[in-house]
């Protein structure tokens, strides 16, 4: 109920003076109004609160129903588990093979203190608990490393990075035995680019054309190493640069660098 103005009060006359029950009845339907207005505004002000206060809030970035997704992912989880058990120091077998190929170290199936360590740092990568045992949580963190780690490798060893390593290394003297930019033979200059890139290579070409991935000349593509042999000996190896040229280092009294392949007695390979 509205309040009266003033200029809207009940007139009366001499003629027509009320009552005094008339008067009470009055004060007291006054005093309801303003007790309705007072209770319209608090209700109101209820009312406007209680549907947000009724809404649950939801944390950041969870998702509005997130129930199947928890399903799912907890199936997949003890899917994983059954696949993948809990490996700890002094595990072995084929799943720690497994994980040491994930967190990359020297895969020998023994879960020993080199894996332990490297267990540890991957953990750390992963922000989950480093306590060096390997759970579910784990293994899918090896798993991503894994994947990071073969997607940095794959661009170290992209056929332009390659060669643009192998360039920096060029003008150098030949000296037999050497391994370094002060004097490379052929396999200590193939091993010396590939050791900068990541990659480790024994320091004899016999041995590095043991250990990679023997392809044809059709599918040669610059950065691979292109191995010279008489019969079934490997005597030399260089970095095939493409369009029959390679960048290697030859022999005594000339530099390291770019010279037009000479013979067709050559095999391929590529670095893994």
């Amino acid at each position: 109920m509205a309040a009266l103005r003033p200029d809207e009060a009940p007139q009366t006359s001499q003629f027509s003076q009320p009552s005094q029950p008339t008067s009470r009845r009055v004060r007291r339907l006054a005093a309801t109004a303003l007790s309705v207005v007072a209770l319209t505004a608090v209700t109101g002000t209820l009312a406007t609160a209680s549907p947000a206060a009724a809404v649950p809030v939801r944390p950041a970035g969870q998702a509005a129903n997130p129930t199947g997704a928890v399903v799912a992912a907890d199936a997949a989880a003890r899917a994983f588990a059954r696949t993948h058990p809990t490996l700890r120091y002094g595990s072995k077998g084929s799943a720690v093979r497994k994980l040491q190929g994930y967190v990359g170290v020297r895969v020998d199936g023994r879960f020993g203190a080199a894996t332990r360590a490297k267990v540890r740092k991957v953990q750390k990568w992963g922000h989950v608990q480093v306590n060096g045992v390997v759970d579910v949580g784990t293994w899918h963190v090896a798993y991503r490393f894994s994947v990071a780690r073969a997607k940095a490798r794959a661009t170290r060893l992209s056929p332009a990075n390659i060669i643009r390593t192998a360039r920096k290394y060029i003008g150098g003297p030949y000296r037999f035995g050497g391994t370094t930019p002060r004097g490379f033979d052929c396999s200590g200059y193939t091993r010396y680019v590939f050791a900068k890139l990541g990659v480790g290579l024994p320091h004899s070409a016999a041995r590095q054309y043991s250990l990679v991935r023997h392809i044809s000349r059709s599918q040669a593509r610059p950065g691979d190493l292109i191995f010279f042999h008489s019969g079934s000996h490997v005597f030399h190896v260089g970095i095939w640069a493409g369009h029959d040229g390679l960048y290697h280092a030859s022999h005594p009294g000339r530099r390291t660098g770019y010279e037009r392949l000479w013979t067709s007695a050559v095999w391929f390979g590529r670095v893994l």
